[in-house]
């Protein structure tokens, strides 16, 4: 869709004399409405909605020329618009806004007089403050009128800065006087570290430092900064959360190109840039005469440097798919419902197993036809896993991850696979595999369906998790040797064939990526079945989200007044009932078998895999992070 306005001054005029400004959902085209319907739209209360559009279009406007360049394949540069036309037309929306912006301001203003009065009232309980702030924070996030101008401005600023070489933006004259901006930005920082779950280092590190002093390089970001809560947590989470000590130049994109750092961060791509750390994301200039500059951001891809300016801008991958920069970022937007057959690995955005049957599971060594993950040498492997390896030893990693502070809560967490196979050459390729459900649950009611129903089940590499910075790791190494790492490959290709098959199965409360784990490192490491369990836990101890939560919680007093075997036959007709019972069909040494969970043994009596249970195994409790963080 094309956002095209022909005359910035007559669109200004239109804006300013109070026209009802409509945008044709097809083709991006405006166009002013006739009178009657701008009073029929008014009587009826859409005339909100329709500022609101208004301010939405112009900053699709405003992205447009973030790209838009007679040779743009090469990157941007600076174009024939008129930067105080496009101050003036922002100015115009703003005051079409002042109203709302007037309200939210007001509504704001209230919350914080009941914070400084609850202050002062000795009596006052931490539930009261909790809540209080909880509201400021709520109305902070949904000001809708001060969302769309501060989008509006933080694309003002991107024109701007990009029309100016870097040498002008960052030459030491331009650092003047912002001693008071560094010490106001490193506070905030500071301020915001501490809010984040899971824990930031509290201590700035030198990358850190170096961006605070880059962003005061930009002084009308500084003052956005200031303004507006959502543009700073955006900002922070960004450039001192996903790409600190990953992407050196990550203040001049998120500011002279954000509509491209923000589809970089929905695509979750920083996040994999981070645990990679293999300079995956660039920002280039490049000076042609002095009043020109072209500027591009470029991404790795299939091993090069690839510019992600242009949508339609088509990349080939080594098998002959033809993908544009679109359609390769919507696939990882969508990550979180379908897998999809890309992935960021070590040479970048690379087409990979086993989304795509690429790889032959009949020859030996058939890991090594997977595309590169991650390269490790042995002091840096011994380093993040903190142990001592032989020439020939290798580590089976267990991991897990956890988003709710509730230890025990069955809801966002997972269990998977990290190996660490040595080679030749002294280094170990790191292959990270888990156990996911065909396909993904859709909506609350679908969720719901998901706890209690049987799934086809597939094998993911790398696995997701592996990218989750937003939730809590918990590792546990073991040393396997040569032989230990050949029966765990052999096994890991067994199964594959078998989900490849569709004869792999996924209960959320049965065999799923957990219990998958354990039956493996069983396999491996017969003397871990004499220890406690690494998941199995009991239901009655588990933290479930509504309407979940309503069933546990009957069962809970069910056995405090009828005892544990009463409850648990209560337990197992409710379950029937939401659809425990219903199965999936697969073959069982070519037998067709119809696997339910009403079979599963450890469900039966009581008990569940949980991924969230590594982190309840230590004695002692200790800080779970991720190891490369």
């Amino acid at each position: 869709m094309s956002y095209e306005i022909s005359s910035l001054p007559a669109f200004r005029e239109a804006i300013e004399t109070g026209a009802s400004i409509a945008v044709n959902p097809y083709t991006g085209a405006c166009y002013t409405r006739w009178k009657i319907t701008q009073l029929i739209r008014c009587l009826f209360g859409f005339t909100k909605q329709d500022d609101l559009t208004l301010a939405q279009f112009f900053n699709a406007y405003l992205t447009s020329l973030e790209v838009k360049s007679s040779t743009f394949t090469k990157g941007f540069s600076k174009r024939d618009y008129n930067l105080t036309e496009i101050n003036q037309t922002i100015d115009a929306i703003k005051l079409r806004l002042r109203t709302y912006l007037d309200v939210e301001k007001a509504k704001l203003s209230l919350l914080k007089q009941k914070q400084k009065t609850l202050t002062l009232n000795p009596e006052a309980t931490s539930d009261a403050f909790k809540k209080i702030a909880d509201a400021i924070q709520a109305q902070k996030k949904s000001n809708v009128a001060h969302q769309s101008l501060a989008h509006l401005q933080k694309q003002l600023i991107a024109l701007k800065y990009r029309a100016i070489s870097q040498n002008h933006i960052h030459h030491p004259q331009a650092s003047h006087g912002t001693e008071k901006n560094q010490e106001w930005l490193k506070t905030k920082i500071l301020a915001w570290k501490k809010e984040q779950s899971p824990a930031l280092a509290i201590e700035l590190c030198e990358d850190e430092l170096r961006k605070i002093e880059a962003t005061c390089h930009y002084p009308e970001t500084i003052s956005l900064l200031k303004k507006s809560y959502l543009y700073r947590e955006n900002y922070f989470r960004f450039v001192f959360r996903n790409t600190v000590n990953v992407v050196k130049d990550a203040v001049d994109i998120a500011i002279q190109f954000p509509s491209i750092q923000t589809k970089i961060s929905e695509s979750f791509l920083d996040k994999r840039i981070k645990r990679l750390q293999n300079n995956g994301l660039y920002f280039h200039e490049r000076a042609e005469k002095a009043t020109l500059a072209k500027k591009d951001v470029t991404f790795l891809i299939n091993g090069k440097q690839e510019s992600i300016l242009t949508d339609s801008k088509k990349i080939t991958f080594n098998n002959g798919v033809i993908l544009t920069i679109k359609e390769i970022f919507k696939s990882f937007a969508l990550k979180n419902k379908k897998m999809g057959d890309l992935e960021y690995l070590a040479e970048g955005i690379s087409l990979v197993y086993p989304q795509t049957p690429q790889v032959d599971l009949t020859k030996k060594e058939w890991w090594k036809d997977l595309p590169q993950f991650e390269t490790l040498s042995k002091k840096d492997l011994e380093k993040r896993y903190k142990v001592s390896l032989k020439t020939t030893e290798g580590l089976i990693t267990v991991k897990a991850s956890k988003q709710h502070k509730e230890t025990l809560h069955i809801q966002d967490n997972h269990s998977w696979f990290e190996i660490a196979l040595p080679n030749n050459n002294g280094t170990f390729s790191i292959l990270p595999f888990g156990k996911y459900a065909e396909v993904y649950p859709k909506g609350l009611l679908d969720s719901f369906r998901y706890i209690f129903q049987t799934k086809r089940a597939k094998l993911c590499f790398p696995d997701e998790n592996e990218f989750y910075y937003h939730r809590e790791h918990k590792i546990e190494p073991y040393v396997a040797n040569a032989l230990q790492l050949e029966q765990f490959m052999d096994l890991l290709r067994q199964d594959l064939l078998k989900a490849r098959e569709g004869n792999m199965i996924f209960q959320a409360q049965g065999n799923n990526c957990a219990a998958w784990v354990q039956e493996t490192m069983d396999t491996i490491f017969p003397e871990e079945k004499a220890k406690p369990r690494l998941f199995e836990v009991s239901i009655l101890k588990t933290a479930s989200p509504f309407p979940v939560s309503c069933i546990t919680s009957n069962l809970r007093a069910t056995a405090m007044l009828l005892g544990h075997k009463i409850a648990n036959c209560w337990r197992i007709f409710i379950c029937t009932l939401f659809g425990a019972w219903q199965g999936c069909t697969i073959k069982v040494n070519g037998v067709p078998t119809t696997e339910r969970l009403i079979y599963n043994p450890i469900w039966l009596k009581g008990n569940l895999s949980l991924p969230a249970q590594l982190f309840h195994r230590v004695k002692e409790v200790e800080e779970t992070i991720t190891p490369y963080a």
